[in-house]
């Protein structure tokens, strides 16, 4: 801990637990953008309080949205692993706190700017990896830049690539202000407005390839900004699928949003719509939240 407020980290976020969940509060810099952050477990109390760091992370989008991606714990990787360490520990009584260190670009030398975030992240980690594990501290959870986890045998080399590529992915994404509600699973005529939703034709263009869908003009302040990520819900005969989209901004010359398909998602995208849907078929395009669609 020393360590951390030494080089300027700051208290700016806690966990407050509730009957049945907990809630991350941000307290300073939620705007703060570039940054290193800590999440530190804390046991005890008085003189006999523990703290010990679990995750060392950087983001390059703003405090507030990482924290969200913790909050909800969606994901393949470091989203999950935190969101589910913090139950955890909050279940055995002890408290969780979050460090941030802001305002990383102020370093120069010789008036070229360093990018100070990047380049002391991977130091705090194997700094932090080594400490625990010398003070029989729990293991760090970060796998990226952690070499006494990836020597270890659970990870082979393939894995530990994929691991840390889905890890530094999910620092990378934009998170919702909300969880995206359930959606309905039916529109009756008297709930429809025009303002929810629009329709798509499913030409030949748009329906044998995995395709995007165009957003029109109105609905583009429901969007996040070029590369953010879109929750796509494809609702059929009853049943949900769930995927994800990612957003592009500089396909339509008014800038509107154009969400893609792509890899995976686009697989199952293109055969949610040739087994429910037929060349010329329209569907409807509900709005139902930020970054966050139903298609039925």
């Amino acid at each position: 801990m020393e360590k951390l407020y030494a080089l300027g980290f700051l208290p700016s976020a806690f966990v407050e637990k509730s009957r049945d969940s907990w809630n991350i509060k941000i307290a300073n810099n939620r705007n703060a953008t570039n940054i290193l952050y800590a999440f530190i477990f804390v046991s005890g109390e008085g003189d006999f309080t523990i703290s010990h760091v679990v995750y060392i992370g950087h983001t390059r989008k703003t405090f507030e949205n990482r924290m969200r991606g913790y909050q909800y714990g969606n994901g393949q990787a470091v989203n999950h692993r935190v969101h589910t360490a913090i139950g955890d520990h909050l279940k055995h009584g002890g408290r969780v706190e979050v460090l941030c260190l802001p305002n990383t670009n102020r370093m120069t030398i010789h008036d070229i700017p360093v990018d100070v975030a990047a380049g002391l992240e991977y130091g705090l980690i194997s700094f932090f990896a080594q400490f625990n594990k010398d003070n029989d501290h729990p293991a760090l959870l970060n796998i990226a830049g952690n070499s006494l986890r990836l020597q270890g045998r659970h990870f082979d080399e393939k894995e530990q690539e994929e691991l840390a590529e889905h890890e530094q992915a999910e620092e990378n994404m934009e998170y919702p202000d909300a969880k995206p509600p359930h959606p309905p699973q039916q529109h009756p005529n008297n709930f429809v407005r025009e303002d929810q939703y629009f329709e798509l034709t499913l030409t030949e263009k748009t329906y044998w390839p995995v395709g995007s869908i165009n957003v029109p003009m109105r609905f583009t302040d429901c969007f996040g900004i070029h590369g953010g990520v879109v929750t796509v819900t494809l609702i059929s005969n009853g049943r949900n699928h769930q995927v994800e989209a990612v957003i592009n901004r500089t396909a339509n010359p008014n800038g509107s949003p154009r969400v893609l398909f792509q890899g995976e998602n686009g697989k199952l995208y293109r055969d949610w719509k040739q087994r429910h849907h037929k060349v010329n078929d329209v569907v409807r395009v509900y709005v139902i939240g930020t970054d966050s669609i139903t298609v039925q």
